[in-house]
This record gives C-alpha cells, sequence and structure tokens, in this order.
C-alpha cells in the first residue's frame, strides 16, 4: 500500500541523469559530479517530502499503521539517491558483472534479513526490513566496487543538453508511473488489502523470472546502443540481436508459466494463495509481448529521441487508465484483463510511432521475434495435451518434469524450421555477441 504511492517519489532521484550519463559520448568528472549532487539532494529532498506525506498515506487507505511504515521507509530515497550516477558509470564501462554481483548480493542481504524478521513474528516490517536493507546495502556495494568519487566543484551551464534529456525520461517516468500503479492503488483502494495481496504476488511471481532475463539485456543494451547511434547499420543489427535473444529466452518461460501457474503457485506459495492463479494466467498474455514491445523506449533514449519517448508515455499513460477505470468495475480480474487490452491495442500504434525517425522498423521487430513466439506457442499446445494426459505424484514431480519437457519441445520445434540447427546455435550464442563491447 505504502510503495505504490511513495514509489512515485522514486522517478525523481533519478531525474533521467543517469540516462543522461551513459548517453553521452564523452563526460567530464566535473560535469558527472554535478549530476551526483542534484541526484543527492533530491534524494534527502524526496525522504523529506515522503516524511511529510506520511499522514496523509495513512489517512488515503484509512490505516494508521501506514504512517511509521511509511516513516522508515522514507530511507530509502536518502541512499537510493547516493548511487544513482555511480551505478550509470558502471553502466557506461559496461561493467555489468560487478552490478549484478552487488544487485544479488543486496538482495541476498535483504531477503535473509526478511525471512529472519518474519521468523521472529515481526509481520509486515518483515517487509519493510527487506526493503530498507536491500538498499543500504546496494549502496554500500555500488560505492566500493565504483572508485569514482565526486568533487565540489559543480557547473549547470555544462550539463544544460544532459537536464533537457533527462527532462524528458523524467516526465515519462512520471508517468508511466501513475499508469503502472494505478492498477495497484484502485485495487487497495476498492478491494482492499486481500484483494491486492493476490494480485501483487501474482505479478510479482509472472514477472521475477522474466526481469532476470530483461533487466541484465537492457541494462546491456543502452550503452551498447548508444555508441552505435551514428551507426544505422549496426545499430539494427545490435537491436535485432538484442531483441532474439530476450525473445527467445522469456517467451517460451511465459507460455509454461501460464499453462502450470496453479502448480507454481501451489508449490511456491501455498494453497493459501491458489486463487491468484487465475489471475496469474491472465497477466501471462501481457507479459507475452510488454518485454519486447517496451524495448522501443531504448531506441528512442538511445538515439537521443527523448521528447518521442516522453509522448509514447502519455499517449501509453491514457490507453493504461482508461482500461484499468473500466475493468476496476469487474475488481481485479477486470483490471488484469484490462491490462492485457491495453498492451495489444496499442502496440502497433506505439511502435509505429516510436520507430519513426530512428534505423530501426516495425516489420525488423517483428521478424526479430516471429521464431521465438510461434515455437512458444506451439510448445504450449502440446503442454496442454501432456497436462490433461498424464498424472504426477506431487506438484514438485510435475514442475521439474513438465520443465524438461518444455525445453526439450521448444528446442525440437526450432530444430524443424530450415536452418533450425544453425538458428538454434545463433541463438545460443546472442548472449556472447550482446556483451560485446562495440
Amino acid at each position: 500500500m505504502v510503495t505504490a504511492l511513495t514509489g512515485f517519489s522514486e522517478t525523481f532521484k533519478d531525474l533521467g541523469l543517469s540516462d543522461a550519463t551513459v548517453q553521452q559520448k564523452n563526460i567530464t568528472h566535473e560535469q558527472v559530479s554535478t549530476l551526483f549532487w542534484i541526484n543527492t539532494s533530491l534524494g534527502v529532498m524526496i525522504t523529506l517530502f515522503v516524511v511529510a506525506v506520511s499522514p496523509a498515506i495513512a489517512w488515503f487507505y484509512s490505516e494508521p499503521r501506514l504512517l511509521e511504515v511509511s516513516l522508515v521507509l522514507s530511507l530509502s530515497y536518502l541512499f537510493s539517491g547516493l548511487t544513482v550516477q555511480h551505478q550509470a558509470i558502471l553502466r557506461r564501462q559496461m561493467r555489468f558483472v560487478q552490478i549484478g554481483s552487488v544487485h544479488v548480493l543486496s538482495s541476498a542481504i535483504g531477503v535473509a534479513l526478511g525471512i529472519t524478521m518474519a521468523i521472529r513474528d515481526c509481520g509486515y516490517w518483515a517487509l519493510v526490513g527487506m526493503n530498507l536493507s536491500t538498499t543500504i546495502f546496494t549502496a554500500v556495494g555500488t560505492w566500493t566496487i565504483c572508485r569514482w568519487r565526486p568533487g565540489y566543484h559543480m557547473s549547470l551551464a555544462k550539463i544544460g543538453s544532459m537536464l533537457r534529456f533527462g527532462r524528458d525520461i523524467t516526465g515519462f517516468n512520471i508517468i508511466n508511473y501513475f499508469s503502472r500503479n494505478l492498477d495497484n492503488i484502485l485495487i487497495g483502494r476498492y478491494c482492499g488489502a486481500g484483494s491486492l495481496g493476490l494480485y501483487d504476488r501474482a505479478y510479482k511471481l509472472m514477472m521475477l523470472p522474466i526481469q532476470q532475463v530483461r533487466v541484465p539485456l537492457a541494462s546491456v543494451g543502452m550503452p551498447a546502443l548508444s555508441t552505435l547511434q551514428n551507426d544505422p547499420g549496426k545499430f539494427r543489427l545490435y537491436y535485432k540481436k538484442f531483441l532474439s535473444i530476450l525473445s527467445f529466452f522469456y517467451m517460451p518461460l511465459v507460455v509454461y508459466l501460464i499453462i502450470y501457474s496453479d502448480v507454481i503457485i501451489l508449490l511456491l506459495l501455498g494453497k493459501d494463495w491458489i486463487d491468484a492463479a487465475y489471475i496469474f494466467k491472465i497477466l501471462g498474455i501481457t507479459a507475452f509481448i510488454q518485454p519486447v514491445s517496451t524495448t522501443r523506449g531504448l531506441v528512442m533514449v538511445s538515439c537521443g529521441k527523448t521528447k518521442k519517448y516522453l509522448i509514447s508515455g502519455i499517449a501509453n499513460a491514457l490507453g493504461m487508465i482508461l482500461t484499468f477505470s473500466i475493468g476496476i468495475h469487474w475488481g481485479v480480474t477486470g483490471i488484469a484483463i484490462g491490462y492485457a487490452i491495453a498492451n495489444y491495442s496499442m502496440l502497433l500504434p506505439l511502435l509505429y510511432y516510436s520507430f519513426n525517425e530512428t534505423p530501426i522498423s516495425i516489420s525488423l521487430f517483428f521478424k526479430a521475434i516471429a521464431l521465438p513466439a510461434f515455437c512458444s506457442m506451439m510448445m504450449g499446445l502440446i503442454l496442454i495435451i501432456m497436462a490433461n494426459k498424464i498424472q504426477y505424484e506431487n506438484a514438485l514431480s510435475e514442475l521439474v518434469v513438465s520443465l524438461l519437457a518444455a525445453i526439450i519441445i521448444y528446442c525440437t520445434i526450432f530444430l524443424l524450421f530450415p536452418r533450425g540447427r544453425e538458428r538454434l546455435i545463433e541463438y545460443c550464442r546472442y548472449p556472447l555477441m550482446v556483451f560485446k563491447r562495440y
């Protein structure tokens, strides 16, 4: 409930200046230092702002306990502001192994603390502790591996273009945040914490494995595409490879998650959460196309088309707001269906607008994802038949056997196409190609 509202403040700690640092061809220590102090100041201001609005958050949800939760979580913005430029420098240098190491270690520490607090009957404070500790250890780890230290000389005149770049990205992030979190806010307001819990668990469980593919690739894609912005041929080639590897791995995963949602929910969350399985399936329909469709943002930002990026965000937000506002009349299910309708109905218009005046075309986009999408759907049909024919002793054995079968089926279907073996080997080599420095 708290993060659905206070998370909005997260968009201001960055102001798009991390992307500006990554996208610039040449940047000086003085410029980065200036951006650092701006981000740090914003972190302090956001912390104070969240403290000030904590009583309003408790009033909005009619839940007094949210006051203390908001006050404690406000500290996370302070630590986040300190790491914005350090993380941007690491991304610019393409030191993704170090970034990933910090992320994994800090997340592990946060989860361990959360579990410990839960075992000790700390209730919802376990979630608060997990969230705050992860942020703190991320800051400590980032400063440890990034030896850059800010200077004390600032020059706003030298970062004018970067501020304008960040302004458009921040505008997009603000609009995108509200449209993407409106579902949580509406469900929490009109359906209660129980319904929000089911929806939130289903959404996060669906996105968790997908994010493990999308986030690292997106982090790599931004600096790599930025270096190729003046070479249309290489830009197209890299983007096609990027899109291909993304769809190759996550599309079959989404199909598998949809088909075996009941088993996954039962095994990971328990029978008390089984009602989330239906929501899980509906959200999976959206998850099948959303990760690749949102790569249009990478194209626009890396090409410096931040104005188009902002306008596309406004158009997308209007669609989300419309479908969510209608869908809430049917509760959580209506919201999930509205999410899918908004994403698919706006896919082609947004792709056309986003790719206009860039090296990328709509035809290239669909050619890159066509084979993984088709093979994933064929795999899904076979898995549905198997699920209705085979009986398993328990949920764990069903999950293990079906996952192995899915991998074999998916790869076999690839081999049935002309040059199938070459294509499969090429896809498996894409991670190395995507991470290649240009």
